[in-house]
C-alpha cells in the first residue's frame, strides 16, 4: 500500500495535499477534509466541491467554530509560525484522523519548504 501511495505523488504541493486529505478522509471515512488559513481562506482541500471547501474554509476559523456536532469537527494549529485549521467533514469527525491530517499536512509543507 505504502508503495502505490508513492507512485501517486505529486511534486506540486496543492496537489500533494489534496491527495493526502483524500486519503486520510477515505481512511477515517470522512466525506472530505479542508485546509485553510486564520483568515478563511482555502489552502488545499480534496475531491470536495471548491465552493463547498471555500464555504467550510471561511467559517471554520471563527473562534465559536470549533464542532458542528455530527458534522464538522475542526482543528487549530501552527506550521511555521503561520495560523492554519483543518476542518474535518461527515458524521462524527474523530479528532485523531484530525491530527493524522495534521501530521501529514506538516510533513509536505516541510519537505516542498526544504526543496
Amino acid at each position: 500500500m505504502k508503495s502505490e501511495r508513492r507512485r501517486h505523488r505529486s511534486p506540486f504541493t496543492s496537489i500533494a495535499l489534496g491527495r493526502w486529505l483524500d486519503a486520510v478522509a477515505a481512511r477515517n471515512g470522512l466525506s472530505g477534509l479542508v485546509l485553510g488559513d486564520a483568515c478563511g481562506l482555502l489552502v488545499a482541500h480534496g475531491a470536495m466541491d471548491v465552493d463547498r471547501a471555500e464555504a467550510v474554509a471561511a467559517i471554520a476559523p471563527i473562534d465559536s467554530v470549533v464542532d458542528v456536532p455530527g458534522a464538522m469537527r475542526v482543528l487549530r494549529f501552527e506550521h511555521e509560525g503561520a495560523p492554519l485549521v483543518l476542518a474535518g467533514l461527515g458524521q462524527e469527525p474523530r479528532l485523531d484522523a484530525l491530527v493524522d491530517a495534521q501530521i501529514g499536512v506538516a510533513r509536505i509543507l516541510s519537505e516542498r519548504a526544504a526543496a
